[in-house]
């Protein structure tokens, strides 16, 4: 059996139960076998000049390469325009044209204008919704604190799109954002969802 293939929730029948045992700051963490998640959409290994090419990264033909190979996941980065409009890339300004203005500050239109190869959410997810790989979805953004105020939550417009085009147990979410990772959780419990959340930290978690 591929390991590579095997999916959350599958049973290894050749392989005994294990318990869960303790994580560094105390808490259970279950022996998960690893499943592999293709970064960026696997661009450094599909490129042919090798990791240095990021014209490949969070791209179509990302997915496809991601398939082909038996990755469990796509992971990708997604931004919000200043209209609303959520796009997949990784770096705050628009990268490649040498243009770097912030990718927040932009509608779609502009941002289209000046980097035709960034891809809308809608786009991204049409492409890969076919292929069963899950979504490894890694917010590049926040919720300011004053939409936050109004009880607009960006990362819950952003969850509900990705509902409407794939199976939620197949959507992982990873956020360096506390406030964002619990208004997914929350979000996510309420409504009995398999969403998988994330905290990505840089810092201790102790205090």
């Amino acid at each position: 059996r591929n390991p590579a293939r095997a999916r959350v929730g599958a049973v290894w029948p050749d392989r005994p139960e294990r318990p869960c045992v303790s994580g560094r700051y105390g808490s259970r963490v279950a022996p998960h076998r690893v499943l592999v998640s293709a970064h960026r959409c696997g661009y450094a290994e599909l490129s042919a000049a090798g990791a240095s090419d990021r014209t490949l990264e969070n791209s179509v033909a990302g997915i496809a390469h991601a398939a082909s190979v038996g990755a469990d996941y796509v992971e990708f980065d997604v931004r919000r325009c200043t209209d609303g409009v959520w796009v997949i890339a990784h770096d705050p300004d628009i990268g490649p044209t040498g243009d770097h203005t912030p990718i927040r500050k932009l509608s779609w239109t502009e941002l289209h204008e000046r980097a035709p190869d960034v891809l809308r959410l809608s786009e991204f997810l049409a492409a890969l919704a076919p292929t069963g790989i899950g979504a490894h979805v890694d917010m590049k953004f926040a919720t300011p604190q004053h939409e936050r105020d109004a009880g607009r939550l960006w990362e819950i417009d952003l969850l509900e799109a990705l509902v409407a085009s794939l199976d939620p147990g197949r959507i992982i979410m990873t956020t360096g954002n506390g406030a964002a990772s619990s208004a997914i959780r929350d979000w996510t419990a309420d409504r009995d969802l398999p969403i998988l959340v994330g905290l990505s930290i840089g810092a201790s978690l102790r205090g």
